[in-house]
């Protein structure tokens, strides 16, 4: 039990930090296209 109440922890902090991670990178790609597309918009007009 105590291998289980010290080790739930650490593995629900990792998965916050995975989730973490996981969101700003999706929001540079996000920000990165976007970016990408303005100056392909600038660009072109």
């Amino acid at each position: 039990m105590n291998i289980i109440t010290i080790h739930t922890p650490f593995s629900l902090a990792q998965v916050l930090k995975a989730s973490y991670i996981c969101s700003v990178l999706t929001s540079l790609v996000v920000l990165h296209s976007s970016f990408l597309t303005i100056i392909l918009w600038v660009l072109s007009s």
